[in-house]
């Protein structure tokens, strides 16, 4: 502690006791070549050390243990930290024997792991971060039966060009290829970003229940792109994107719209008549009328998945169509 007397009066300022400041390894190395270039037949002559001292930043008696350290190891080489590895609080391994003897449900969260192995969050973080505990994301896998697996290597072998089994087997190009799908899109979300002015009026959304959000669903079809010698691309395979709406006559007038204005509504069921109509009087027309002309003598597939909705291969209305 260090006290000032003035006017007869003690003041206290604190403690005087530093602490003792590590210095790197470079900056030993530069102040023990210093103090070489300025050496005499292996002797420092009066004022060298001060003079580096005040240099380098560095305390005097710094300086005068980097020159003895250097003197008696051998050179510039022996003036390193000593403490590198020797210092600091000792290191706490977790034992991965107790983390597998953790069953995996109890193990979801680090918070979890660090509660079962009774050790600091903090703890299991760092060796997160090391390497040492790995992070994994489990995916529900479909269950597959041995009929399941066939049939999917199967459908594997029924890609590949028969002409090339089983030397050098290809897949097909699959240019007449068409695959067809459903999207269910909501009109509006429940928490919507808006940029807005200083001072401008909030825009205000009300709806009776988040399950009262209109949704519509959308039809679309999409083949492999075609492109010609020149690697220019001739048919994008885009065939169209249709909306499952139906359009109908209001049956009350509103200050809005008289009473009988046409509006568009969403179908609300999506069936299997449903799609039957959409693929047949919508998408068959469009793959006629966009198809390039190379590929029309090839027979046409339209993929879909299995949903139930979804109309099979011998659908007799389907396969009367010019």
């Amino acid at each position: 502690m260090v006290f000032i007397a003035v006017d007869g009066l003690f003041y206290f300022t604190g403690t005087s006791i530093r602490k003792r400041k590590q210095y790197s390894d470079d900056t030993k190395r530069v102040v023990y070549a210093m103090l070489l270039e300025g050496s005499v037949q292996g002797h420092l002559p009066e004022g060298v050390s001060l003079h580096v001292s005040l240099a380098m930043d560095v305390s005097l008696r710094c300086v005068q243990r980097i020159w003895n350290e250097g003197q008696k190891g051998g050179g510039i080489h022996a003036v390193v930290n000593k403490r590198v590895g020797h210092c600091g609080r000792k290191r706490i391994e977790l034992p991965m024997e107790a983390i597998t003897a953790i069953p995996f449900q109890d193990r979801t969260t680090l918070e979890d792991l660090a509660r079962r192995l009774r050790v600091s969050k903090s703890h299991v973080h760092k060796h997160l971060k090391e390497g040492k505990i790995e992070r994994h994301s489990s995916a529900i896998k479909p269950f597959l039966t041995d009929e399941n697996k066939k049939a999917r290597v199967q459908h594997a072998l029924n890609m590949l060009e028969p002409s090339t089994i089983p030397h050098k087997p290809v897949f097909k190009h699959m240019y007449n290829v068409i695959h067809a799908d459903e999207k269910w899109y909501y009109r509006t979300r429940s928490n919507q970003k808006y940029y807005c002015a200083p001072g401008e009026e909030r825009p205000r959304r009300t709806c009776k229940s988040k399950s009262y959000i209109e949704k519509v669903m959308f039809f679309g079809g999409q083949s492999r792109p075609w492109f010609n010698d020149q690697n220019v691309c001739v048919f994008y395979g885009k065939i169209s994107i249709y909306a499952f709406v139906t359009t109908e006559p209001t049956k009350r007038k509103s200050p809005n719209r008289p009473r009988g204005t046409q509006i568009t509504k969403p179908i609300t069921s999506v069936t299997r008549d449903v799609i039957r109509r959409y693929l047949i009087d919508k998408m068959l027309p469009d793959i006629k009328a966009k198809w390039p002309a190379e590929g029309r003598h090839e027979t046409i597939w339209i993929q879909q998945d299995n949903c139930l909705s979804h109309i099979p291969v011998d659908d007799p209305e389907f396969c009367i169509v010019p």
